[in-house]
């Protein structure tokens, strides 16, 4: 019986493994960051895609089957790109978020994961308006680099536990910056964006920002800044902020901004007993996913479906 058992976790772990598939640096190119590259094809042509980065210690595998990404993209035909991290990079195998070279277009590893896209888009039947970004704690501060030095690239963006974009240019900034330090006002944090558009302010896209209220390693101060910059980036402090509580869910407090047609928006989500984690609601019944880990929750909440419903890639 315990052969049988043995061999049953067995299948499971290689169906769980199975699903991702690594594409060498020698197929997408040039890999100036020195990363690895993982996807997970869909089935049908012209489908969206998603660009998902996963935190410190954690591998691209860990970070979609934790969150419930493999199994959602599996049911509703998206494309995965899941680019990892070496540990030669950085020993915690955390993106170098906080490094000026890897959060370069051209250069370190955001150039490398550019490239992943790029061989994605040229190789596989993408649609090409239908491109989005989501990633958690270093994955997330990553993912909000990319979105402001490539914001044509993508169409909307969801982050979770990470802060805004600019305070760090090394280890110990970066420290400080998970802290929500220096604590800059919205004119400061709109600067460090719009600095690097001297000719031409582009059209940024929607962002969904996701923060635990008991975060102990991204502080939640840092999510409130990032809402405070992003708003400010799509000049929307002339819009009022709408604050509700989910239905059924009276721990989670979403805030809003945006237009009347919402295709420009920034909404935070604010999560009660919530720690340096992604919710999750583990389970078989429609509306349920995610697997339980060090860094997630069961708060009978599936983010990563929440995430792909603001996309609108599937039906509230």
């Amino acid at each position: 019986m315990l052969r049988g058992l043995i061999f049953i976790i067995a299948i499971n772990a290689f169906q769980l493994t199975a699903q991702l598939t690594e594409v060498t640096e020698l197929e997408f190119g040039n890999n100036p960051g020195n990363l690895e590259c993982f996807i997970q094809p869909a089935s049908n042509k012209n489908r969206p895609l998603i660009l998902v980065l996963h935190g410190c210690t954690q591998s691209a595998q860990e970070s979609i089957s934790v969150s419930g990404w493999d199994a959602l993209a599996k049911e509703n035909d998206f494309f995965l790109l899941a680019p990892q991290q070496r540990m030669s990079n950085n020993p915690n195998r955390c993106f170098n978020w906080f490094r000026a070279e890897d959060i370069d277009s051209l250069n370190g590893e955001a150039a490398s994961i550019l490239n992943m896209l790029s061989y994605c888009l040229s190789h596989y039947s993408i649609d090409t308006t239908q491109i989005f970004i989501t990633g958690f704690s270093a994955g997330g501060q990553m993912s909000v680099s990319l979105l402001v030095l490539t914001p044509t690239r993508f169409k909307a963006g969801a982050v979770f536990a990470c802060g805004p974009y600019g305070l760090a240019q090394n280890p110990s900034q970066a420290l400080k910056a998970m802290h929500g330090k220096p604590e800059l006002s919205q004119a400061q944090l709109v600067k460090r964006v719009t600095d690097l558009y001297s000719d031409h302010q582009p059209t940024f896209p929607s962002l969904f920002i996701y923060q635990g209220d008991d975060d102990p390693v991204v502080y939640p101060v840092c999510a409130t800044l990032l809402f405070s910059q992003w708003k400010g980036i799509h000049q929307l402090n002339d819009f009022p902020e709408q604050t509700v509580e989910l239905k059924d869910h009276p721990f989670i407090r979403r805030t809003s901004a945006g237009s009347m047609d919402n295709s420009n928006r920034v909404v935070l989500y604010q999560f009660a007993g919530l720690g340096h984690q992604i919710p999750v609601d583990p389970g078989m019944n429609p509306g349920q996913g995610g697997q339980y880990n060090v860094f997630s929750k069961d708060q009978n909440f599936w983010a990563a479906m929440q995430v792909a419903i603001d996309f609108g890639l599937v039906p509230h």
